[in-house]
């Protein structure tokens, strides 16, 4: 009895030599990708090192710097202008630097006000505008309102602020 053969071990050698073209593109373009791909994640690590150790090596200096003689009224009127100095530069990162230090307090406080008064302005009439939709009448509502704003006044920081209106939907759907 004959030994059977496996067929592809003479189907793949002709494939390949009759086809050799299609797998070398596919084979460059896999290589070439891999390559490009593992070569940007090698460069990106490289280029954040790069970065980060810029920040501390070339530490840049806000307008301090020594002459090796004293300096004549020209120079340092030269200095002054701009001239032979980024003086303007110096003072632009200075306010940069004293506004980010003052701005945050500042805004916090100013907007905080504001929008806790525009908020509430705001939720009283559409808490209003609920009710007189659920069926209460003008006055009612306005009572209702009052009692939900008063007693959600004093739950601000709760985690469920808005619990008063489950008892106000509840109250108007007996009274309705």
């Amino acid at each position: 009895m004959k030994k059977r053969t496996n067929p592809l071990t003479r189907r793949i050698p002709r494939e390949l030599a009759g086809d050799w073209r299609k797998y070398l593109v596919v084979f460059l373009f896999l290589v070439l990708t891999i390559g490009f791909v593992s070569g940007m994640y090698v460069a990106n690590e490289s280029m954040m090192r790069a970065s980060v150790d810029g920040v501390t090596t070339y530490k840049l200096e806000y307008g301090h710097f020594e002459l090796s003689r004293a300096a004549d009224d020209t120079l340092l009127a030269a200095i002054e202008t701009g001239d032979k100095a980024d003086v303007r530069q110096f003072y632009t990162d200075k306010a940069r630097r004293e506004l980010d230090e003052k701005f945050p307090g500042e805004f916090r406080g100013q907007f905080d006000s504001e929008f806790h008064t525009k908020f509430d302005a705001e939720f009283q009439n559409q808490v209003k505008q609920t009710l007189l939709a659920g069926g209460l009448d003008a006055d009612s509502a306005d009572v209702h309102c009052r009692r939900y704003l008063h007693a959600a006044a004093g739950t601000r920081g709760c985690p469920h602020p808005r619990a008063h209106l489950i008892h106000l939907n509840c109250h108007r759907q007996r009274t309705v």
